[in-house]
């Protein structure tokens, strides 16, 4: 290997360290595991729905809490089933896009639990909502994170009404958040 050589294999490695660096922590797991397990304590009682069922807001849910059914390209309808592995895979697509936005959206530096919590928020309430939040507003101003925290509590309502669910998401959230 001559010398410039080298120093291009050199660069390129190091690209791809600095790349890929926010995607594994500090035991060695891709964050994106981390969510999905965050992910799955929090939505359907760490059990995967197989059967469609409406999430009590009108809307078709399957899997961990997937609106979407991927393997027919089309929306959850009433009588979707899928599998175990057909479950753990529209965890996987819908939790790293989610995780892929945030990373997008925020502009400032922040931790792991950070992000998994930021992600699990926009996988539960969609990546558009974090964007236009005050708490995203508040992260990238600088703000103290006691005061971006709290925004967390603010997104407790289901059709208007406040659900002990979300506010118990919330909470598990909040405190990932500042862990």
């Amino acid at each position: 290997m001559n010398k410039n050589s080298k120093y291009i294999f050199i660069g390129l490695l190091v690209i791809f360290l600095v790349m890929n660096a926010n995607k594994v922590n500090a035991a060695g797991n891709s964050l994106y595991d981390s969510l999905a397990a965050f992910l799955k304590k929090l939505e359907e009682d760490n059990k995967a729905a197989l059967t469609a069922y409406d999430d009590g807001e009108g809307t078709w849910t399957i899997g961990w809490g997937s609106v979407y059914n991927y393997d027919l390209n089309r929306p959850v309808q009433e009588g979707d089933t899928i599998t175990q592995e057909q479950a753990d895979n529209f965890l996987q697509i819908e939790a790293s896009q989610d995780m892929d936005a945030v990373n997008q959206l925020v502009t400032v530096p922040i931790n792991n639990n950070q992000l998994i919590a930021l992600s699990s928020f926009a996988y539960n309430e969609g990546p558009e909502a974090l964007k236009g939040s005050t708490l995203l507003k508040l992260l990238n101003s600088g703000s103290d994170l006691n005061t971006v925290a709290a925004e967390f509590d603010k997104w407790i309502y289901a059709k208007g009404h406040i659900n002990q669910g979300l506010i118990n998401r919330r909470k598990a959230e909040k405190s990932l958040f500042l862990s």
